[in-house]
């Protein structure tokens, strides 16, 4: 299997794509030729340095690539059709677009183009012919936690993998472990690179550092020095690339996270400082002058997250199957805190739609600011945020939407569409596509969700509305004509029993 020698020499990707993919595609099909491959001993890589900590760049990346996949695709499948869009393309279109991520994935550092050797499914024919095939890998992603790692299971990698580790001696299973966290940021990156390509969007620079040598250093230099110089960056992008740094590196390697200069760049004498509050926490943050230091906390460096708002945080993350004792912080986009008190925990039976997924990231992706329902209005109008002003009716309707979040409940769906649909007529909101919405959410169909029973929310189930409901105090006010008319209007327009909808 000479396509695992790092050494291998392939066509310039830059001049011919196509050619550059066909090698490697003939070598990756050697993983269709036996069930699991018979590599000699030598041929396994081991390391006695490297231990399970040092890996936790790679997983930082990870994570970041895959909230990041996860909350575009969840927004253009509920606002923009995306599944059929991509369907409706031609094959040879697909395959366009699948090249073209691959091409970006492998030029985005020295190490990339090296993690393709563990992803004989990331293969243009396969993933452009059949619609499904990219459209499941996303899926499967989608469905996926912010703050937890989502793998992309292989029967013969893992079995090779599960094969070395079996057998393994000091230093290897750690190296094992770096494998399967290459081959799931390869994959990552691919389908976010595909995605991106399909919309005609570009990626200024996304950082990936995950080695122990020194090219890693002048690259992560490098990166610093361009960002420095090119005007307005991301935030979370320096975010990461600190995060992307381990501890162990910075200490023994050095790096201003002031400037970015390693000691390299500096006069021979300099002396570096540690930051006190992330010794405290087990992290080095180095600054090579007391000047550094000060502009580092005050605005961080080229637009980044100013330090005094990092200083003290671990980066430590949750990893998929593995445990941790240490404080995790959650990324932008998750669900947690006060948001665990609103989503409740979903049925084994019911499975949330990328429409219901993605309106659960609307309803918590501003902490503090929790609307009863967000209204999708279609790709690329912008959302409508719905607050029921009068809170008896709020709490019937968080009931039911809690309900339909735990079950899909059609009882339940009904009840919010008929709120929200009254509450449309009563405040002259819009929601030309509520109907559709909700079907797209729940599964359901609404004619039929009309004929299902209801049963009276439950003490528990009104009382976690109540708190919910008084999330938002300042937003329960309702005009008195607006309250007259909306209550007449559920008055007039009762269950199918011919009670009405709430009773005060």
């Amino acid at each position: 299997m000479a396509f695992l020698d790092s050494n291998r020499v392939r066509p310039d990707k830059h001049k011919d794509r196509a050619y550059w993919n066909k090698s490697w595609e003939d070598d990756l099909q050697l993983w269709r030729t036996y069930s699991i491959p018979n590599i000699p001993r030598a041929q396994v890589p081991s390391s006695v340095e490297l231990t399970s900590a040092d890996l936790d760049p790679i997983r930082s990346d990870i994570l970041s690539v895959q909230t990041d996949t996860r909350k575009m695709a969840l927004s253009r499948f509920a606002t923009d059709q995306f599944a059929e869009k991509w369907t409706g393309l031609s094959p040879s279109r697909r395959k366009e677009h699948v090249l073209e991520a691959l091409y970006q994935t492998c030029t985005m550092g020295p190490d990339l183009e090296r993690y393709r050797k563990w992803c004989p499914d990331m293969n243009v024919d396969a993933l452009g012919s059949d619609p499904q095939a990219y459209l499941t890998l996303l899926m499967a992603l989608i469905e996926g936690e912010d703050n937890q790692i989502k793998s992309f299971p292989h029967l013969v990698v893992d079995g090779l993998f599960g094969k070395w580790a079996r057998s393994a001696k000091n230093g290897t299973l750690v190296v094992i472990e770096k494998m399967r966290l290459d081959r799931t940021f390869f994959i990552s990156m691919t389908l976010w690179k595909t995605l991106l390509s399909f919309y005609g969007k570009e990626e200024g620079v996304r950082v990936k550092i995950s080695g122990t040598t020194e090219s890693d250093r002048r690259a992560a230099h490098d990166i610093r020095s361009s960002l420095k110089s090119g005007g307005t960056t991301d935030k979370a992008l320096l975010r990461s690339m600190k995060r992307a740094v381990s501890a162990k590196h910075a200490e023994e390697k050095g790096m201003c996270w002031g400037c970015g200069k390693t000691k390299r760049d500096l006069p021979s004498n300099t002396s570096f400082q540690a930051c006190s509050g992330c010794k405290k926490v087990n992290q080095i943050i180095l600054y090579c002058s007391r000047e550094c230091q000060k502009r580092d906390w005050k605005s961080g460096l080229a637009g980044s997250t100013p330090h005094r708002e990092e200083c003290g945080k671990p980066w430590k993350v949750v990893v998929e199957g593995e445990s941790s004792t240490s404080d995790s912080t959650p990324l932008a986009g998750s669900i947690s805190g006060m948001a665990l008190n609103i989503i409740p925990q979903v049925n084994d039976k019911f499975r949330r739609s990328p429409a219901l997924q993605y309106q659960i990231r609307q309803l918590t992706q501003t902490p503090g600011e929790y609307p009863d329902y967000v209204i999708v209005m279609g790709h690329p109008e912008p959302d409508v945020e719905i607050t029921i002003p009068d809170p008896s009716i709020a709490v019937g309707f968080i009931s039911a939407r809690t309900r339909a979040f735990k079950s899909g409940d059609a009882g339940a769906v009904d009840i919010m569409y008929k709120t929200l649909r009254f509450l449309s007529m009563a405040s002259n909101t819009p929601m030309p596509n509520l109907r559709k919405q909700l079907e797209a959410e729940y599964g359901v169909d609404m004619d039929e969700a009309s004929r299902c029973p209801w049963s009276d929310a439950t003490d528990d189930e009104m009382m976690e509305a109540m708190d919910i409901v008084m999330l938002s105090p300042s937003k329960r006010v309702m005009d008195t004509l607006t309250e007259a008319a909306l209550q007449e209007s559920m008055n007039n327009n009762g269950n199918s029993d011919g009670s009405p909808l709430f009773l005060d």
